[in-house]
């Protein structure tokens, strides 16, 4: 996870295993992100939009979202979530 530009770039697998450090590193780099970028990230699983949608809900004044691997935006599709990926 690297942040830069005021994106904080995601990678590496993302599943129930890794969501929680991931989740803790991202919480303390958020202040200054405005863009989430998951277009690094690999394996995943329902852990992955968890995170999604608990940054986003964390975010002050939003975050847009770019680079989601297609079955994480399926994912939030089968889940009615879609509006959580834009």
């Amino acid at each position: 996870m690297r942040f830069e530009n005021n994106t904080l770039f995601i990678s590496g697998d993302l599943t129930h295993a890794e969501a929680p450090a991931v989740l803790r590193e991202a919480l303390r780099q958020l202040g200054g992100v405005r863009m989430l970028d998951f277009s690094g990230v690999g394996k995943l699983d329902s852990s992955a939009l968890a995170l999604l949608l608990e940054l986003k809900r964390r975010a002050s004044g939003g975050l847009a979202v770019q680079g989601l691997p297609e079955s994480l935006t399926r994912l939030a599709a089968l889940y009615g979530l879609e509006s959580f990926t834009q």
